[in-house]
């Protein structure tokens, strides 16, 4: 019995959580990126909001392939958030992460947040560095996040400075018991809003290296640019 199997047959120790809408150009590297991870004591939840460019074929590829990869089609289209709370909501880790289909993970990054996590006594959120990468994964920029280096009750800083990507984070599934889901109600900053909640109630940790790749391209870039207007307004 391979090792993907025999890890099956008990509760992985991480679930990474991707939540998919027409990444079909992309998909595919985000999932090999879990794949390959050095760290394979997981599971791998895709959540499809009805994608229509094939994205949805890819996933289901390798669900065929991996038995640790888990395809969720949603009925119809509800936007980001809800496919986050779909997939963690069946997720079976001790520890959830989330990877946006158009990132990639670095192949150790799972077993750096991990090692981290397990070196507190209470529960704790871990996060990491990342470094920004273009459509065809050429390193962009390498740039530490605003709140860089923030460790421990951090919710002062965050009010201040905001939060990066909670795609960087690794998640101690009773944080979620304690402080709920994503806000569906939130057209936008729903990822600030949750880390909000979360550094009410738990400490937080940081890995200095970048760890995530978060990737920028046109698509996405105009989007981010909508959002970050919203926000500081």
């Amino acid at each position: 019995m391979c090792t993907a199997e025999v890890s099956m047959l008990s509760k992985p120790k991480i679930s990474v959580v991707m939540p998919s809408y027409g990444k079909a150009d992309f998909i595919g590297e985000a999932i090999e990126s879990v794949l390959g991870q050095t760290f394979d004591d997981l599971e791998l939840i895709v959540v499809d909001d009805c994608s229509a460019d094939g994205s949805l074929g890819i996933a289901e590829a390798y669900a065929k392939r991996d038995p640790r990869v888990r395809v969720i089609l949603k009925p119809s289209r509800t936007g980001v958030s809800n496919a986050k709370n779909v997939g963690i909501k069946s997720a079976q880790g001790e520890a959830i992460t989330i990877l946006d289909a158009d990132d990639v993970y670095s192949p150790d990054n799972l077993q750096k947040l991990w090692a981290r996590m397990k070196l507190e006594t209470v529960p704790t959120i871990v996060y990491s560095d990342h470094r920004k990468i273009d459509a065809e994964g050429n390193v962009l920029l390498r740039t530490k996040p605003p709140h860089a280096c923030t460790i421990g009750w951090i919710i002062g800083d965050l009010l201040t400075r905001g939060f990066g990507h909670v795609t960087t984070t690794l998640i101690p599934m009773v944080c979620f018991d304690k402080v709920g889901l994503f806000d569906e109600s939130l057209k936008w900053s729903e990822d600030y809003d949750l880390a909000l909640r979360f550094a009410r109630e738990f400490p937080f940790t940081f890995v200095p290296e970048q760890l995530y790749g978060h990737r920028v391209y046109p698509g996405n870039m105009r989007n981010a640019i909508a959002r970050n207007a919203r926000f500081n307004a």
